[in-house]
């Protein structure tokens, strides 16, 4: 049992006895008077219930176990200032991410390659080889010419391979066995079987040949960098002709083909022109670019600067035509000539020509222009009707018009336009409808 708590039991057991305690308290502390002074003093009973709660209380405060001092603890140390760059990351349970399985990708099968094919004149004599390639070249002319050909020409090559090989086969076999090189009965008997019989005459023939074909071939290459350099001298002297020519083009189309009154404006102050009246400059600017478009592609294939195209200049022939046959309707007879379009004086025959005329490339040009003129003069005036009918602003930002109530409609029959009236705005349409579609 520890000290503490046997102390613990005593306190238990004097406060316990308090009230015996409290009988014999004077005795013990008179113990040390004289012996008349040692005499108890004698207490009634009625003098001890008084002083009991007195003396209990007395005795509580004297025989009260001391509580052992509590131990201080020891302050906790201050914790180090952690500095910046040395705090520490909070550990964070990890989290297990799911495994994603591997995608399957096809099985690519290896491209087998095939093996390369055995040299069929390995092993033959640098003479051998020659003669071989003499009679490829024969082969070749027998195959170009099969009437104007020798007949010996025809399979020259592989007779003349199968003799090399089996000869060298024969040659091998007598040095494996030992015996001399002679030219015996059995070379003879193989040599009259496999040679092709060709003469001395017909190689020499083959070798002028190989000759002349090889110098017509390094010819025929100094041609073609002969004709590239002459190319690109004229692309170099051409083009800047065609650009200088296309730029007059455009100047003259717009004098041309915008109505004098709007160009003036457009002159004056052109951005102004565009916010107040943005249709109209819209049909302007695109009927003058497509225009100037197809001209830039008929002047570079007409001046050589590049090769016509079906695909790429389709398109331009075909406008082409239909401005020629538009034209022809109208079209004048010139020094007894008759018109027609310039793909169908190209498919006349040499010899009826001369009954025929057909546009030149300025002829073209003029075709443009015109086209150009009438389908500006068209669409502006389609658009300057509806101002007039309507009466609004051409600007693109303009209020919202007040809704117009229908017109009650009669069985009035309408007059019928008179016939021919309208001919030179049909052809005027026609012409339009060629630039914008």
């Amino acid at each position: 049992m520890s000290e503490e708590q046997s102390e613990q039991q005593e306190g238990e057991v004097v406060k316990g006895n308090a009230l015996m305690n409290a009988l014999f308290e004077a005795a013990e502390t008179d113990s040390a008077q004289p012996p008349d002074a040692q005499l108890p003093k004698i207490k009634t009973l009625s003098d001890i219930m008084q002083t009991l709660p007195e003396d209990a209380a007395k005795v509580e405060q004297q025989q009260e176990p001391e509580q052992p001092e509590q131990q201080a603890e020891p302050e906790p140390e201050p914790e180090p200032e952690t500095k910046v760059g040395q705090r520490e990351v909070p550990l964070q349970p990890v989290q297990q991410q799911p495994v994603q399985q591997p995608v399957q990708q096809p099985v690519q099968q290896p491209v087998q390659q095939e093996p390369a094919k055995p040299d069929p004149e390995e092993g033959l004599l640098p003479e051998q080889k020659e003669r071989l390639r003499l009679a490829k070249l024969a082969e070749q002319i027998y195959k170009e010419n099969p009437n104007g050909s020798p007949t010996e020409y025809r399979d020259m090559y592989s007779k003349y391979l199968d003799f090399y090989k089996k000869e060298s086969d024969y040659v091998n076999k007598q040095i494996e066995s030992g015996e001399n090189l002679e030219w015996d009965e059995d070379y003879k008997a193989l040599k009259e079987k496999l040679d092709p019989k060709v003469s001395d005459t017909m190689i020499r023939k083959l070798e002028r040949e190989d000759i002349k074909r090889e110098i017509s071939s390094e010819i025929g290459k100094q041609r073609q960098e002969i004709s590239q350099l002459k190319n690109q001298l004229h692309r170099q002297k051409v083009e800047p002709q065609v650009a200088q020519s296309l730029k007059e083009y455009s100047e003259k189309n717009y004098e041309k083909s915008v109505p004098e009154d709007i160009r003036k404006e457009m002159d004056a102050d052109k951005e102004s022109f565009k916010e107040n009246r943005p249709f109209e400059y819209e049909v302007i600017t695109n009927t003058l670019k497509n225009a100037e478009r197809y001209i830039s592609q008929f002047e570079r294939v007409n001046n050589g600067l590049e090769r016509y195209d079906p695909n790429k200049h389709g398109q331009l022939a075909s406008r082409i035509e239909n401005l020629g046959q538009a034209y022809k309707k109208n079209a004048k007879v010139k020094d007894g000539k008759q018109f027609v379009t310039r793909s169908e004086y190209a498919k006349l025959p040499v010899a009826q020509r001369a009954s025929y005329y057909t546009w030149d490339a300025d002829d073209v040009k003029e075709a443009f222009m015109s086209a150009s003129k009438a389908t500006i003069t068209k669409r502006v005036d389609e658009i300057q009707q509806k101002v007039s009918k309507y009466g609004v602003s051409t600007s693109k930002h303009q209020p919202t018009a007040p809704a117009v109530q229908p017109t009650p409609r009669t069985a009035t029959p309408r007059t019928p336009a008179p016939v021919g009236e309208n001919k030179g705005e049909e052809v005027k349409s026609n012409l339009a409808s060629m630039l914008l579609d």
